[in-house]
């Protein structure tokens, strides 16, 4: 399924013109965000994981379930620097981040960015790009519950082995002790 998500973001990338894509999910221990699934156009894996240290502006934003679209970095406002100082050193000149949510849970983000091309966005690529971002949340998210299932399913298993055979060692003990 990785292959298959990846792919997925490349044609999400080639059909609205980006050269970069990712889903990254929220990890609520720490409150970063990791990279699960990537594509680019010019090869090598994703920057490191995002946090609000490192995103102080973009992340509050994400956080309140709102798409964040930046046109060009270079443009940021001051209180953005810290931010754009991070997507300039990634490369990129463009990016657009939506969240992705179930409800009002924030769960990860799926971004699109470009590294040469500054960018504007029509309402309605915003909109293609939402129902893109809502097919990933949904597919990701079963994955990551399935991945779940199957480990709780894995431990249960172990435990019901271990079970069975202090059953089979104690029932001997029993016999032998009892003749």
């Amino acid at each position: 399924l990785p292959d298959t998500l990846s792919r997925c973001l490349r044609s999400a990338c080639v059909m609205l013109g980006y050269d970069r894509a990712s889903i990254t999910w929220v990890n609520r221990e720490d409150m970063t965000a990791d990279a699960l699934y990537f594509w680019n156009e010019h090869g090598g894996p994703p920057r490191v994981a995002a946090s609000f240290e490192i995103y102080p502006w973009i992340a509050p934003i994400m956080i309140d379930v709102e798409t964040v679209m930046i046109s060009d970095v270079e443009k940021l406002p001051p209180e953005a620097s810290k931010d754009a100082q991070m997507l300039h050193e990634g490369g990129l000149t463009s990016i657009i981040a939506v969240p992705l949510s179930i409800g009002e849970e924030v769960l990860g983000v799926f971004t699109l960015g470009n590294l040469s091309t500054a960018r504007t966005w029509e309402e309605q690529e915003v909109a293609d790009v939402r129902v893109i971002a809502d097919l990933f949340v949904n597919v990701v998210n079963r994955v990551l519950t399935r991945r779940s299932l199957d480990d709780a399913l894995a431990e249960l298993q172990v435990s019901k082995d271990r079970l069975e055979a202090e059953n089979v060692y104690l029932q001997q003990e029993i016999r032998s002790s009892h003749g």
